[in-house]
């Protein structure tokens, strides 16, 4: 519950150009409590028994007597402001969070989406209310024990051709991992339907079905059954439905309400398009490895993965995404592009860092003084190649075998584009360049280098 509430009051902190470090951030949001369970429980007490527009008002005008007399007494008692502010701004963010959840933003939709079922309902009667409803359950439900379960050839009997290989794609990353997605016992607490339509060919038919639900969202290491990392909190998620010619709602796609839009790269999704491959915007921690030392600073307090592309190259699973860091509000840092392909064998670890890349620098610094203490520095014999790029792996023998690190291939890749820097964990390599230097027609520069990787990798 804990962890549920304090992105709350953070969020509002941001919102309102808050900042500092991250233990004063944690202070204040622990005062701020003292104010936000009373007012998120009143509200969902006031919630449940007012109209919508009688709540709003009953509420406002509860939160605002209650902060002017917090702080009326502050001032009068001649100290402690500061720490009646937060507790003010705590009241404020157990009011938000109380009254104004994804399904309270939507209502209009809902309300829109059922008189457009009931106007279709009565030419055609696939366009049954009720029956969507327990259909997307139903859905719902199978979705959630077939992904958990690797089920691919259940998944295929209720998704549209597209999304199933979406699906298998998205599943084969876990694999490749070594993880498996456990989600336990997931309930749903709300589901409205939005953005009907009734197309005159009823296989462009097709709706959105807006779900909250909760679950135990596990990550686990499939070997050992270690959980990564779990999820107890409310999920709001969007899931797309389409009809097929046998007049059967089929799963199109999922979409998280939580997809920041402003993160989009509208050049990555006509990318996939383009090369027969897959996007989804917010793909979170899913996908994330915990070794490497790209993906594991070890100082940042969260890491997210957006712009997430797979698809499949030379039988051989490619994905194409961006990554960044996460600060304590929430922003984004140190944006990356990031190539990902699997090889057959192991190198240990090998970091190739480009001088050129701002990233490339500080990464260079932090290697040195606190990166793994089994990471050596390497040179080479070309000169060129030490102005340009800074080496260090685990082990030296495997380094000697990494086909990437030869003057024709580094030197091209260089002539090519001198911000993209590679890195080896095991057996999987990563090419990635600051987001900030990423121009119009890098992404199919990426694509040429993965496939002049494979080459030299003899994939």
């Amino acid at each position: 519950m804990l962890s549920d509430i304090i992105p709350t009051i953070a969020q509002l902190f941001a919102a309102a150009g808050g900042g500092g470090s991250s233990s004063s951030d944690d202070g204040g949001n622990i005062i701020a409590l003292i104010g936000y369970f009373p007012s998120y429980y009143l509200g969902k007490l006031i919630k449940k028994f007012l109209p919508r527009r009688a709540e709003l008002i009953v509420s406002v005008i509860g939160a605002t007597i209650s902060s002017a007399a917090l702080l009326a007494f502050s001032i009068y008692a001649g100290g402690g402001i500061f720490f009646m502010a937060l507790i003010v701004a705590g009241i404020w963010a157990g009011w938000y969070a109380a009254f104004f959840n994804a399904f309270d933003k939507l209502h209009k939709k809902f309300k829109h989406s059922k008189v457009a079922i009931a106007t279709a309902s009565q030419t055609d009667s696939t366009w049954n209310g009720s029956a969507i409803e327990e259909h997307v359950r139903n859905i719902f439900l199978r979705f959630e024990t077939d992904w958990s379960s690797f089920n691919t050839s259940s998944i295929a009997t209720y998704t549209t051709s597209s999304y199933n290989i979406h699906i298998y794609l998205m599943l084969a990353c876990l694999r490749q991992l070594g993880r498996t997605n456990i989600v336990k016992s997931p309930t749903i607490s709300e589901l409205g339907i939005i953005d009907v339509v009734d197309s005159p060919d009823n296989t462009e038919d097709r709706f959105t079905a807006v779900i909250s639900w909760r679950a135990d969202d596990l990550v686990t290491e499939t070997a050992t059954n270690k959980v990564l990392w779990k999820n107890k909190h409310e999920v709001v998620e969007y899931w797309h439905f389409r009809r097929n010619e046998n007049s059967y709602w089929l799963l199109d796609g999922i979409s998280q309400e939580t997809a920041a839009a402003h993160l989009r790269h509208s050049g990555l999704v006509e990318f996939a398009t383009a090369n027969g491959m897959f996007y989804s915007l917010d793909m979170g921690e899913l996908f994330i490895p915990y070794y490497g030392v790209l993906f594991n600073q070890k100082s940042k307090k969260g890491k997210d993965v957006n712009n997430h592309v797979v698809g499949a190259y030379n039988q051989r699973l490619i994905q194409l995404y961006t990554f960044s860091y996460l600060e304590g509000s929430g922003n984004h840092k140190d944006h990356h592009m990031v190539a990902q392909v699997q090889l057959p064998k192991s190198y240990g670890g090998i970091l190739v860092e480009s001088v050129k890349s701002k990233r490339g620098k500080r990464l260079f610094g932090l290697i040195k003084n606190s990166a793994p203490k089994n990471y050596t520095p390497h040179s080479f014999e070309w000169q060129d190649f030490n102005n340009r790029y800074r080496v260090y792996a685990t082990d030296s023998d495997r380094l000697a075998t990494f086909e990437l690190i030869n003057p024709g291939f580094m030197a091209w890749l260089h002539d090519n584009d001198p911000e993209v820097s590679i890195e080896v964990a095991n057996n999987i390599v990563y090419l990635y360049k600051p987001i900030a230097s990423v121009k119009v027609g890098d992404y199919e520069k990426f694509m040429t280098i993965i496939q002049k990787a494979f080459k030299e990798l003899q994939l």
